[in-house]
């Protein structure tokens, strides 16, 4: 089954609904139901980048990180 630009957007809107509802977003109720609205809308998965990996593994790899922790001052 495929879904329709309006049809993402209706599901996408009782998701939102539901979070808002509920006040409470989890893997199970918000992020696989979010992945599985993109996915039947058809929308292209893109991979992550050297740099989002690098982030997310200083982040959650056990380091103590954070997000952002890894932007260089430009200044």
């Amino acid at each position: 089954m495929s879904l329709s630009n309006e049809e993402a957007l209706e599901a996408l809107n009782m998701l939102r609904s539901n979070i808002i509802a509920t006040q409470s977003a989890s893997w199970s109720n918000t992020m696989y139901p979010l992945v599985a609205i993109l996915n039947e809308a058809g929308i292209e998965q893109l991979d992550a980048t050297e740099e989002q990996k690098l982030e997310h593994k200083n982040c959650y790899g056990g380091a103590g990180g954070y997000p952002g922790h890894l932007i260089k001052d430009n200044t």
